[in-house]
């Protein structure tokens, strides 16, 4: 006999749970919700500080990967091999850097 109180005990806990989590379902839906949104699009148009912003970023980046310096250097390396085996090397660097 006890077996049976406790099954029917569980079941009827169950069922209430699930009626109130339904309940609390159809409660949600019942519920108004007032969504006021304004959508401005033109309003970053007109704002002059998002323009310069977006100007000097873009001046930034270029300047940053442009190579960084106007001076150009090449390097040349020249090789001797002699007679009896000796080798010497000899780099030169040009730069049109102006002093």
């Amino acid at each position: 006999m006890k077996q049976i109180t406790f099954r029917y005990a569980c079941k009827t806990f169950l069922t209430l749970f699930v009626v109130a989590f339904f309940q609390v379902i159809a409660w949600a839906q019942d519920t108004k919700v007032e969504v006021t949104t304004t959508n401005d699009v033109s309003g970053w148009f007109t704002r002059n500080w998002l323009w310069v912003a977006g100007i000097v970023v873009l001046l930034i980046i270029l300047l940053l990967f442009s190579g960084g310096s106007s001076r150009s250097s090449r390097s040349k390396t020249t090789v001797y091999r002699k007679g009896d085996g000796t080798v010497t090397k000899t780099t030169t660097t040009e730069s049109d850097a102006a002093d």
